[in-house]
């Protein structure tokens, strides 16, 4: 049985190459001509580029490519120009600033941790030493602001410094309460 099928299939693929072998044969034969045996019968060549020699059509596709790889390569620098624009500009601008502000966050939040030692000092001597360090920490905070307050060139960044200091201004009156209160004696408040 397994015979029987190989020798099916070899007679199908036998078939089926003789049909094509067939049917070649009823086809005309395709005539290549070239441009100049056309030329020689008097007849018309098929266009412009057939008329021209490979040396013409090799060196032309050269300049092409080399017009197309320079072209390229004139976008790319004015790209990479834009790029290092950009780059100065986060290198001049925006990299301090982030380096003053994360010396602001710390010094805020120092500040913060510091402004609740007067509260649960034991000894006055502590409570007052630990009202300086907070009060030093918030004039370097103060002053570092200030600096970073007066860098802000657009209105985004004007009304994000206004509404930081804004916030700071109203912390700062319940600090200023809260040791006012520690001061005259009511550590209850």
């Amino acid at each position: 049985s397994a015979i029987a099928y190989i020798y099916a299939l070899f007679r199908v693929v036998g078939d089926a190459a003789a049909m094509t072998r067939r049917r070649d044969a009823a086809r005309p034969p395709i005539r290549v001509t070239s441009v100049r045996a056309k030329r020689k019968n008097g007849e018309q060549p098929m266009s412009f580029l057939a008329n021209l020699s490979i040396r013409t059509k090799v060196v032309t596709a050269f300049f092409l490519v080399l017009v197309a790889t320079g072209g390229l390569g004139l976008f790319a620098l004015d790209r990479l120009h834009a790029v290092n624009d950009n780059a100065a500009k986060i290198l001049v601008n925006w990299l301090p600033a982030v380096r003053d502000l994360g010396k602001v966050g710390t010094l805020t939040e120092q500040f913060r941790t510091r402004s609740i030692l007067p509260l649960v000092a034991a000894t006055a001597e502590e409570e007052a030493d630990a009202e300086k360090r907070a009060a030093e920490l918030k004039g370097e905070r103060d002053k570092a602001w200030s600096a970073i307050a007066q860098q802000a060139s657009s209105a985004d960044e004007k009304q994000f410094v206004s509404e930081i200091a804004a916030d700071w201004a109203v912390y700062i009156g319940i600090y200023d309460k809260a040791v006012a209160a520690l001061r005259q004696g009511h550590h209850d408040e």
